[in-house]
């Protein structure tokens, strides 16, 4: 490849000659440089973390959605005349939920008798968790009709 070419210029000082050479960069560019890569770097990592928190709450999400239909599917089992309100009750996260003590989600079915007719049953059942100290919640309602009469 063989040496770079060096061009000399007049300095400010007479008799003084400077070499300036046609390769590398300057302390400046190397600093605007930096400065462009810690920035995009930093962007980077900021959509990264929001794509790993709405991930999260997405998998929660699903999950309080299988819980509720769950529910729903352990109340339609059921004679038409059992099927009454329960109790809330707490189930733990699953496994994939990494969290201190993982995150509880509460699911709680409630039946409201010969609404919206007679011999039907409106049967509301809601799961709620917190998550990032807010509280979110699933709501799904159903209508059982006793076609026995």
């Amino acid at each position: 490849m063989g040496k770079p070419k060096v061009a000399y210029t007049n300095s400010t000082l007479p008799g003084m000659r400077r070499a300036k050479c046609s390769k590398g960069s300057t302390l400046i560019e190397t600093l605007v440089a930096m400065t462009v890569f810690a920035a995009a770097a930093s962007a980077t990592f900021n959509m990264l973390m929001m794509a790993i928190c709405a991930t999260r709450a997405n998998a929660l999400d699903s999950h309080a959605v299988s819980l509720a239909t769950q529910e729903r599917e352990d109340l339609r089992s059921l004679q038409y005349p059992v099927i009454t309100t329960r109790d809330p009750y707490t189930t733990a996260s699953p496994d994939r939920f990494p969290a201190p003590n993982g995150i509880p989600f509460t699911v709680h079915s409630e039946v409201q008798n010969d609404t919206p007719s007679n011999n039907m049953k409106t049967v509301t059942i809601t799961t709620s968790w917190n998550y990032l100290g807010r509280p979110r919640s699933y709501k799904i309602q159903t209508v059982y009709t006793n076609l026995n009469g």
